[in-house]
């Protein structure tokens, strides 16, 4: 018949008979069953009742519906992937400004640098605040210090790094 192919009350009606003395080979012969059959019912059963190691009928059974969620699962997985390697292919990707490409944006390196002043370098020609101008003899590398007054501060996203 199969693996749950005797109803519930069946198998207590034959372990029940050979609790009471008769023999394994007579009552699975009398029923038509297969003797291999019988010694597995007693065996979860003992089992069931907790005088052999094993996994229960309620544990089996939980452990069962929890593989097929997993398969269930790992199948929608696979047409999730599928669909989004289609989609990569179909549609091109949008370039966001900043974007390093692995989904975080910013800088990349262990975090991000911040200043904590303004920054305001002035472009090559142009005057700066302090009256000088870039690429000039007289204009140093102090002005790095008058605008960045305080160290820059490194900021880490623990999911972008």
């Amino acid at each position: 018949m199969g693996r749950r192919g005797y109803p519930a009350e069946f198998r207590r009606k034959v372990l029940d008979l050979v609790e009471s003395g008769r023999s394994v080979a007579d009552a699975a012969r009398d029923l038509g069953i297969s003797t291999e059959t019988v010694y597995a019912w007693r065996r979860q059963d003992r089992i069931d009742q907790g005088l052999a190691p094993g996994l229960t009928n309620t544990e089996k059974t939980g452990l069962a519906a929890a593989n097929k969620r997993i398969a269930k699962l790992k199948a929608e997985l696979t047409i999730h992937r599928r669909a989004s390697e289609l989609l990569g292919k179909v549609v091109p990707q949008q370039t966001v400004r900043g974007d390093r490409g692995d989904g975080c944006r910013g800088p990349s390196g262990p975090g991000r640098v911040r200043s904590r002043g303004p920054v305001a370098t002035p472009r090559r020609g142009e005057e700066g605040p302090d009256g000088k101008v870039p690429g000039h003899s007289t204009y140093g590398s102090s002005i790095r210090v008058r605008f960045f007054s305080s160290p820059p501060v490194v900021q880490t996203t623990p999911a972008c790094r």
